[in-house]
Parts: C-alpha cells; structure tokens; sequence
C-alpha cells in the first residue's frame, strides 16, 4: 500500500485487479489512490472482512461503485 501511495501514477485512474487479497489493504488503498476500478479476489472465507473493510473505507472513496470484492479460487474451475 505504501508503494502505491508513493507511485500513484501506477494505478492513478487504471482498472486494478488483486488476487489474494486477504483483508483488502492493497486494492483498498488502489481505490481510495484513484484507480478507476478496483476489484479484490480471494477465497469464500475471506469475503466477509473484504466487505466489511470495504464498506468501512467506502466514505473515503470518490465513487462506492469504484470497488468490489469477488471469490476467485484456483482450483475450482466453476470460479
């Protein structure tokens, strides 16, 4: 997240994708920095907490529509 901060031109209105989010710092951060998009991935368990922290750090984000979360597991072949 730090980096981005500091690079900002890297995703400054850019369609971001992260895979393995875990809680959603990163592509939290890639949307609150101005990326035109941001859509997180990770594992069904994890999509509880990217929710809530996406919906805790939505006010702080110029559009609510800029940010989504998504299940994308490897090695199911039906995500």
């Amino acid at each position: 997240a730090r980096y981005l901060e500091q690079n900002q031109q890297l995703i400054y209105e850019k369609n971001v994708l992260e895979l393995g989010s875990g809680c959603g710092l990163v592509g939290i951060a890639a949307a609150l920095l101005g990326a035109k998009s941001t859509t997180l991935t990770d594992l069904p368990y994890t999509m509880d907490l990217l929710e809530k922290n996406i919906a805790h750090n939505s006010d702080n984000m110029l559009t609510t529509n800029r940010i989504q979360c998504h299940i994308w597991d490897w090695y199911d072949k039906k995500t």
